[in-house]
């Protein structure tokens, strides 16, 4: 069966039929409890990071099965497998680690056809994995994949089942030829919505968002900040990134990240303009649209 599901995996389709990935079949407890202690690390700082409702949430979830699943898989990528002349990379390497996602998306398909269950854990840095699994230097982790017999199949997502967080419907996710151009306009779809369309988890956490802010402003768990300037800021999960090129699409960028907030199980937004411009008014508009479409409360910092 587990030769099955790899041959899947194996069968994926890659850039250049470069096949960047290899298996590490993970049966042995003792390494596993090494990997364990690392994803429990990462865990409880990840725990600590969160503000107080979310904690709590957060901590009834089971997020891993190192120990419990009789096989762990870790799923790797070579970037230099097929050399230099690799047919369809040079403009974008990262192919290279899409198409070892790719093998992980059969691997997955394929172990649900047979019964099993897969778990993606993440809670630790790949080069802490690569440590404790003997990985050569050029080898990079991918994908740690937990792999079992389940008793069934549960009709969600254990993270929307808890309230955690919630699926975007597909009307949000499809453009028609250009950006933004969906079925029905995110403005029109947030004006025409009513209380039963609430997609608020009501789970009492708020977010102060800090309009025009930087990482300096990031001083609670509850911060966020949203820059709208043109030069990408450094990566932080704590700072959105939206260059809007018109005011509408301004208002439609905060509209989405209030829709997005509430997915995730936020109930009250705060709202902070530091960046006195038409666009960071508009973006703050949108927020204001987005929080009453989708149930939540809103109010200025």
């Amino acid at each position: 069966m587990l030769t099955r599901v790899l041959e899947a995996a194996h069968r994926a389709p890659s850039v250049g039929l470069s096949q960047p990935w290899d298996f590490l079949v993970i049966r042995d407890l003792a390494t596993r409890r090494k990997v364990h202690e690392l994803a429990t690390v990462q865990r409880d700082a990840f725990a600590a990071s969160l503000p107080d409702e979310r904690r709590a949430a957060f901590d009834g979830l089971k997020i891993e099965a190192i120990l419990d699943a009789p096989v762990n898989i870790a799923v790797t990528c070579d970037p230099g497998r097929g050399g230099r002349h690799v047919l369809g990379r040079h403009a974008d390497p990262r192919t290279t680690w899409f198409s070892a996602a790719i093998a992980i998306q059969n691997l997955w398909l394929a172990a649900r056809a047979e019964g099993l269950g897969v778990g993606w854990v993440s809670f630790f840095t790949p080069e802490e994995v690569a440590g404790v699994l003997g990985l050569p230097a050029h080898i990079e982790l991918v994908g740690y994949l937990c792999v079992g017999h389940v008793d069934e199949f549960a009709s969600a997502p254990e993270l929307v089942r808890s309230g955690w967080a919630k699926r975007r419907p597909l009307t949000w996710a499809v453009h028609h030829e250009t950006w933004g151009h969906r079925d029905i306009s995110i403005h029109e779809e947030a004006l025409q919505a009513t209380p039963a369309h609430d997609i608020s988890q009501a789970s009492g956490q708020t977010v102060n968002v800090i309009i025009g802010g930087d990482a300096t402003s990031l001083r609670n768990p509850e911060d966020l900040v949203v820059q709208l300037g043109a030069v990408k800021p450094p990566s932080d999960f704590g700072i959105v990134w939206r260059h809007a090129r018109t005011n509408h699409e301004a208002t439609e960028f905060g509209i989405e990240l209030a829709r997005d907030l509430a997915l995730q199980g936020i109930a009250h937004l705060r709202v902070r303009v530091t960046d006195r411009t038409e666009q960071a008014e508009a973006f703050a508009r949108g927020i204001a649209t987005g929080a009453s479409a989708s149930g939540l409360t809103h109010s200025p910092a």
